[in-house]
């Protein structure tokens, strides 16, 4: 146990700890960043758009998948060439969405890092296969866009609400 001095106590006195350094994180290795700037207006728009433009990402891969299915996409020489590397960027960007959407998508699931891996190396080769045809998308594929648009906002609004009851209930007490 530490022994308090008077000089220590006067050095506490003049310079208070700041919120951002009173709080603690209930993850262990936990965001460094003040609790508040996590739900100013901006910061919260920007995570709410993150997670519905997950969610167009995985309705196109959806409905491209269906379309190859079903032979209303046929597979172009150029999407052969390219789809080695939009594998690549999707792994990638699978990678990161692991890390961004810890708090909110699934928080408690195993080998997330290598199944958000292997989804975005999936998922973004068939969300870009079916944008070079020239025919409009149909109804179909448009609603499931759009339904996993809103399933994933609405998870993410799930998360952010835990997210905030937590840190109400961490600086409050309520």
């Amino acid at each position: 146990m530490r022994r308090t001095t008077f000089r220590h106590a006067q050095r506490v006195a003049r310079f208070p700890r700041s919120d951002s350094q009173r709080y603690v994180s209930p993850r262990v290795g936990g965001p460094r960043y003040p609790p508040d700037m996590r739900f100013h207006f901006y910061i919260v728009l920007l995570r709410c758009s993150g997670a519905s433009g997950i969610g167009v990402l995985l309705g196109c891969a959806i409905a491209s998948l269906f379309g190859l299915l079903l032979g209303r996409i046929s597979l172009t020489p150029e999407w052969l060439l390219g789809a080695p590397v939009l594998a690549l960027l999707g792994a990638v960007f699978g990678l990161a969405t692991a890390r961004l959407t810890c708090l909110w998508l699934r928080p408690c699931i195993a080998r997330r890092r290598l199944l958000f891996t292997l989804i975005g190396a999936g998922a973004l080769p068939l969300g870009f296969g079916g944008i070079n045809q020239t025919t409009q998308p149909g109804p179909p594929a448009v609603v499931v866009v759009l339904l996993s648009a809103a399933v994933l906002v609405w998870l993410w609004f799930r998360g952010f609400q835990r997210e905030l009851a937590l840190v109400r209930q961490y600086r409050w007490g309520r």
